[in-house]
């Protein structure tokens, strides 16, 4: 193989892996005025310009077969750039050169990262030399090849071009070199099917956009259709090839080189199969292919609409917009009350409860699990927000100032045990500073052996609840927040969803505003104590789940947060990913993140949760039907639901 060669096409990395491959298409060039650019005769030579922004394009010096393209986000604003048409004598040893020279504008210009040039030489190199791409080294006076540069096309019939790579304007031509390419890739040379446009298929996706560089394909963009997909080319006689997975998150420059993998020549034709789901689980966004010869094939598949999004060159998130056709739905029911807007499993039984008072509380048999059956519903007294926990046959729901415990070993008829009333606890109404109004539960968890609530007025509330008919005050703090709306627990910690959208005059509010969670040590029942609080600003805070050191929580604003709290006191955001429509529930299970959204139409996102300390990457995002927002989600051993107006569906936990 070309020592040349690194097995790994460094041009294309994209973000996540169900199924889309991100291709970076060429802008017409343009005039500093919008319009076509013309040729102009100037003194010297023929000139050519086009302006070219973020979006990238090329320039094109008309019928003197050079080409220069910027792939997108490498020039930060739109800047006119321009090439001279200059004759060979003006340089030193013209008798090498294959064309005219090149000089590009503005002088001395950098890019951040590599741009490309193509020319057609106007003349061939000899028997045993081949046209390569070359800039003039100012210094020595000399011309020095650019690294891989290579021909692609049709050498012998002249239907070629000569490809290479800078970072640097200067003046660039063709010239003649000593061959060292191998026997075979002087044949693929002569061979117009090997490396040109569409010359790539890709069984188990279907192409959205396909585009040729130079007559070389060397990206394009896919959904795919399973979760095998193979790809296979036409390459050359006998020889090998590497293919390599890059991993999300960072620019090239900052990237480890993957590790290659070799694969077969045979013939003319060479094929891999690779397992996107496999690859997108582990952090990888991108396949590079490279074949024998120079010049290399750099195909991306990506796990759907935002799977981090679909990254370009430079290594910039660009979302893509196609959905992949992978759906996670196993089957759904109709909804004979208000939708749910809090959910739990418990053993065969799937309970819910909306924020009314008519059939608030709803049982669902799902021994079945794709086809949930409605049981029974039964009254709660106050119109409040709520949510639902369980351990074992016995669940726990707020109830406005009660938290109220329900028996649903027979779920087709729920019991009521017993209930705790906040409100009238003299001693915890004491201790929140007895307030004017109502202290009521807006949040409920289980730990191993007590149940907490978060209440208004700042406080949090640890239960006995080993008898549920007759619950007691174990312990509690005042040091949470006015407006939680939901607990997780997680080992000796709970954490508190918040919300505190207050008005204060003269301001600002003291003690300030609170958006976010709220974290306490529940550890001494008898002595829950406060260890810190993770921000959030400009958002109003929905959901939350918890898993290892990483907090998850959801906004009204289309995105969720991840932080690592492994030192609860001082929280460390890691960033925020945007959601399709509102998130309104959010949870973990099989290793995976689940998200349910409204934009319009009910979603379920599904993310990887392989690398914790990247960001999630998305799998999937489906669309369950045209009814509704999603508005709860819960996690069974198998399958998880998804309550929206009018129906409740179910999720294969497995997908993708």
């Amino acid at each position: 193989m070309n020592t040349q060669h690194t097995g790994v096409g460094l041009r294309s990395w994209i973000a996540a892996l169900v199924a889309i491959a991100h291709l970076y298409a060429c802008s017409a060039p343009s005039t500093a005025d919008g319009s076509t650019p013309t040729d102009a005769t100037i003194e010297g030579g023929t000139s050519f310009s086009a302006t070219i922004g973020p979006e990238g394009g090329e320039l094109t010096a008309g019928s003197y077969g050079m080409t220069l393209y910027i792939p997108p986000n490498i020039v930060a604003q739109p800047t006119t750039f321009t090439v001279r048409v200059a004759e060979p004598s003006r340089y030193p040893t013209p008798g090498e050169l294959l064309g005219p020279v090149f000089e590009f504008g503005p002088d001395g210009f950098d890019f951040v990262r590599e741009v490309r040039l193509s020319a057609t030489p106007s003349r061939r190199p000899g028997d045993g030399e081949e046209a390569v791409l070359a800039v003039l080294d100012t210094a020595q006076n000399r011309w020095v090849p650019l690294e891989r540069s290579y021909e692609s096309g049709n050498v012998a019939t002249g239907d070629n071009r000569v490809i290479g790579r800078t970072t640097h304007f200067s003046a660039y031509t063709t010239i003649k070199t000593t061959s060292f390419a191998h026997p075979q890739c002087r044949m693929l040379q002569r061979d117009p099917g090997i490396n040109t446009a569409n010359s790539l298929t890709i069984t188990g996706a279907t192409p959205v956009r396909r585009t040729a560089f130079g007559g070389l394909e060397w990206s394009s963009e896919w959904i795919a259709t399973a979760p095998m997909i193979t790809i296979s080319g036409r390459a050359v006689l006998d020889g090998r090839g590497q293919w390599a997975a890059w991993r999300a998150g960072g620019t090239l420059a900052g990237m480890p080189r993957p590790s290659p993998v070799g694969f077969a020549i045979t013939g003319r034709q060479w094929s891999i199969t690779v397992d996107w789901r496999a690859l997108a689980a582990s952090g990888h966004v991108a396949l590079s292919i490279d074949e024998f010869c120079q010049g290399d094939y750099d195909i991306g598949i990506v796990c759907g609409p935002g799977c981090s999004g679909a990254a370009t060159d430079a290594g910039v998130d660009a979302t893509a917009d196609a959905r992949p056709p992978v759906r996670c739905a196993a089957g759904s029911a109709a909804l004979t009350a208000p939708p749910p807007t809090s959910m739990v499993v418990a053993g065969n039984t799937l309970i819910g409860v909306h924020n009314g008072t008519t059939d608030a509380l709803q049982t669902f048999d799902v021994r079945a699990p794709t086809t949930p059956a409605p049981l029974a519903t039964r009254p709660l007294l106050t119109n409040a927000p709520r949510q639902v926990a369980a351990r074992g046959s016995t669940v726990f729901v707020t109830d406005g100032p009660r938290l109220v415990a329900f028996d649903v070993s027979n779920p087709s008829s729920p019991t009521e045990l017993g209930a705790y009333n906040f409100d009238t606890d003299a001693t915890l109404r004491a201790a929140l500073g007895n307030p004017g109004t109502r202290i009521d539960a807006m949040g409920v968890a289980v730990t191993a052996t007590h149940v907490v609530a978060a209440t208004t007025h700042r406080g949090l509330v640890v239960i006995d609840a080993s008898n549920p008919s007759a619950m007691t005050r174990v312990g509690h703090s005042n040091a949470g927040t006015t407006s939680p709306r939901m607990v997780a627990v997680q080992g000796s910690r709970a954490y508190v969803l918040a919300n505190e959208n207050r008005i204060c005059a003269p301001p600002p509010c003291n003690p300030p505003e609170l958006r976010g969670a709220v974290i306490f040590d529940v550890s001494n029942a008898a002595m829950p104590q406060r260890l810190g609080v993770y921000s959030v600003t400009n958002v109003v805070p929905v959901s939350l789940a918890i898993e290892g050191n990483y907090l998850y929580l959801t906004a009204t604003n289309s995105q969720y947060f991840v932080a690592d709290v492994s030192n609860p006191a001082a929280p460390i955001q890691r960033g925020s990913v945007e959601t399709n429509g509102s998130a309104n529930s959010i949870a973990v299970a099989s290793g995976k993140l689940f998200l349910a959204s409204n934009n319009n139409d009910p979603h379920i996102q599904v993310y990887s949760l392989a690398t914790p300390m990247a960001l999630p990457v998305r799998f999937v995002d489906d669309i369950l039907a045209p009814t509704g927002g999603g508005l709860a989600f819960a996690a069974g051993a198998t399958h998880g639901y998804v309550a929206s107006a009018g129906r409740l569906f179910v999720i294969d936990l497995a997908c993708p």
